[in-house]
């Protein structure tokens, strides 16, 4: 999927502050009355100006405005506003709510203070520990917060340099103007600490720095409104743009964006939806609505559906799935800590749900983390004809060579692909618990017709906030109310996907 283009409406640039810049030029010019003169009137301008901006979009439109005023007028088609107004430099965490940062202060980043929007650029992250095998980190999660959240694939975007284990380049492109926070977080591969007490590091130490300010100028991406289209590849490139920082404009019923953000603001019928969340999945070359599960189920009228694969898989299907169309409390899903052989970590599931037009619709779980072969013939040779597949690339497998992973994965796609003639099978590619996953599923699953590859990589790594590292998200306790954002990535993936089935 091409990358975004760039809007040919007028682009922005830092507002150039009339106010002092040295202790030296504050004495000066606070004793010069022309100077408080100007100052006064340009804020007065200001003000005015967006004002009268604000009240020409209606009640409709203000009303639902949370963001402050920006110190520019907002591009007419752009999604989310620059903001570049001056900000009090905050420490909280954001991929832990309830911990302060705390700074590594031999991590250093090297960044430009503006850059353009949609153009690719890098930053450099410098590690100052004497002992660089043991304290220096193989990668960084590089976080950026403003308009819209990116945050770097270390797949593709990390460089060392020869010669200099010390150094690391990050290479990274941000498509919405404004003002963004860097955050750097040292990603250690390899960590006693998350082994032991199942809490990594980067959930709390970052760079000297951080967060950094970052200004990027330059025109907003054009956005595509239409709805997307049945294929599920339009869905994979696009970023989360920040609520609070929406442009008004498109609250307003004349706007094209308009219905779909109505569906991503207003609450639905269930209270646990993406509706309550700070940041909303946003594609360029289309929107995807945000509907509840039960309502989903009755627009693509999906009759016998299969997820397969391990824990991520089992928490979508337990945590979303069967919480969204209210699946009784006491059933396959309740959680339980005892991990035993047919208990809730390992055991098969079954839900089905009655719809409004007479007929039933049912889902299934099939616990099966490493692609096991004669499991899954087994199960396939027993159970009714599926009309829908999902299959989760286990995190079990994501470390292995591209050699091994494909003999351990193809066969069993293979077998899906036979079995399952007539379904419409997708294929969910590995998600970024963890930066250095290798995503080898696309190599094997285009190799095989019948399967569709879903590319969720993105969606999940630009949102790390929303993660659940690869843990048993039921199981993660006050860990969960950390992080607020947790499960956001899976309702959008559940819009994604009920959307690409109902088209």
């Amino acid at each position: 999927m091409a990358p975004p283009r760039r809007s040919t409406s007028r682009s922005f640039s830092p507002p150039k502050l009339p106010f002092p810049t040295s202790t030296k030029q504050k004495v000066s010019r606070s004793m010069s009355l022309p100077w408080l003169r100007r100052r006064a009137c340009w804020i007065v301008l200001v003000l005015l100006t967006s004002s009268l901006y604000y009240s020409s979009l209606g009640p409709s439109s203000s009303s639902h405005h949370t963001a402050s005023l920006p110190l520019v007028l907002p591009i007419p088609n752009g999604l989310v506003l620059p903001h570049y107004e001056a900000s009090r430099k905050l420490r909280a965490n954001p991929l832990d709510a309830n911990h302060a940062l705390q700074v590594d202060q031999e991590l250093t980043v090297r960044i430009p203070k503006e850059v353009r929007a949609g153009v690719a650029t890098s930053l450099i992250v410098r590690c100052g520990h004497p002992d660089v095998e043991s304290h220096c980190a193989g990668a960084y999660r590089v976080l950026f917060v403003g308009p819209s959240l990116v945050s770097p694939p270390w797949v593709n975007s990390h460089e060392k340099f020869k010669g200099d284990p010390r150094r690391i380049r990050v290479n990274f492109t941000i498509h919405d103007p404004g003002r963004y926070s860097v955050y750097a977080y040292p990603e250690h591969d390899k960590c006693d600490h998350w082994q032991t007490n199942g809490e990594p590091l980067y959930n709390k130490m970052v760079a000297q720095g951080s967060p950094i300010k970052l200004d990027v100028v330059g025109a907003a991406p054009v956005e595509e409104s239409t709805p997307c289209p049945p294929d599920v590849a339009s869905r994979e490139v696009g970023r989360w743009i920040s609520k609070a920082h929406l442009n008004p404009a498109h609250l307003n019923p004349t706007s094209p964006y308009y219905h779909w953000l109505s569906g991503a603001l207003e609450p639905t019928s269930s209270a646990a939806e993406a509706t309550t969340y700070s940041h909303i999945w946003a594609p360029f070359h289309c929107k995807i609505e945000h509907h509840s599960l039960r309502q989903w189920v009755e627009i693509a009228k999906p009759d016998n559906v299969l997820f397969i694969g391990d824990s991520v898989i089992r928490d979508f299907f337990c945590l979303v799935l069967w919480v969204g169309l209210g699946g009784p409390e006491k059933g396959d899903c309740t959680f339980s800590d005892r991990v035993v052989e047919g208990g809730y970590h390992t055991s098969n599931k079954f839900l089905q749900h009655l719809r409004r037009d007479g007929g039933a619709s049912t889902f299934r779980f099939l616990w099966l983390p490493e692609g096991d072969l004669s499991k899954l013939n087994d199960y396939l040779a027993t159970e009714p004809k599926m009309t829908h597949v999902v299959f989760g690339v286990s995190l079990s497998l994501a470390r292995e060579s591209p050699e091994r992973y494909t003999a351990m994965l193809g066969p069993t796609l293979r077998a899906l692909a036979s079995h399952a003639k007539g379904a419409r099978i997708l294929v969910r590619s590995s998600a970024a618990c963890v930066q250095a996953i290798q995503c080898y599923d696309r190599i094997v699953v285009e190799s095989i017709p019948g399967l569709t590859y879903f590319d969720v990589y993105s969606t999940f790594n630009n949102h790390p906030g929303a993660s659940s590292d690869g843990r048993h998200w039921g199981a993660i306790g006050a860990y969960g109310e950390s992080r607020p954002e947790l499960g956001v990535t899976e309702y959008a993936l559940a819009d994604a996907m009920f959307s690409s089935w109902a088209g």
